[in-house]
């Protein structure tokens, strides 16, 4: 038998060239793989987060809360009064520190505490301006395009006014603690002649 010299190579270059860049290849393409995995996760969770008050469902989302107006010390019966309304404002995407996000006007009737006062929004249902309340008057007026109602709301002569409806009331009002008004605030959408919660 003959033996081999020992300036003859014994491994076959092309054959460990392979499994070389076989083992690159799957390092590689391992490597690739788990990367994605990594980056893709976050992505996904910050996709979802993004896209969550699009893909909420109406019993998911929170309902209005109550806001303390003023108290029935502060609102002289017959007359109307104006008050800020401030609370935590939350949109789709984010939650605002209190602060100021409307105003209402309140009529008190009655002293009897069973007889709740009568609250509405400060907004014109034409186009959405402040409307202000003329006591000589005794009615809102709108300085937009002057629409007047009546010290109850209505719409003053609602076959000329610009105004499609009757001020906008809200009706989640209650008394809390003996003596202070409660009110759940809303807006409604304008120019049209039916009351619906934007």
């Amino acid at each position: 038998m003959a033996k081999s010299s020992p300036d003859t190579p014994t491994d076959d270059p092309p054959a460990k060239a392979g499994a070389d860049e076989r083992r690159t290849f799957l390092v590689q393409a391992s490597a690739i793989v788990i990367g994605g995995i990594v980056g893709f996760v976050p992505l996904l969770v910050g996709l979802r987060n993004f896209l969550n008050p699009l893909l909420r469902s109406k019993d998911d989302i929170e309902v209005d809360e109550a806001v303390r107006i003023a108290t029935l010390d502060d609102i002289e019966i017959g007359k109307v009064y104006r008050f800020k309304v401030n609370a935590i404002r939350v949109d789709a995407w984010s939650k605002h520190p209190p602060g100021p996000i409307g105003a209402v006007y309140v009529r008190r009737d009655s002293d009897d505490p069973k007889v709740l006062p009568k609250v509405y929004t400060s907004v014109c249902p034409h186009l959405g301006c402040s409307v202000d309340y003329k006591e000589d008057r005794q009615q809102f007026v709108c300085p937009c395009h002057n629409g007047t109602f009546a010290k109850d709301g209505t719409l003053v002569d609602p076959e000329t006014a610009p105004p499609p409806r009757d001020l906008d009331e809200l009706e989640d009002v209650e008394i809390r603690n003996g003596n202070e008004l409660w009110v759940v605030y809303r807006r409604f959408r304008s120019g049209i002649a039916a009351k619906i919660a934007e």
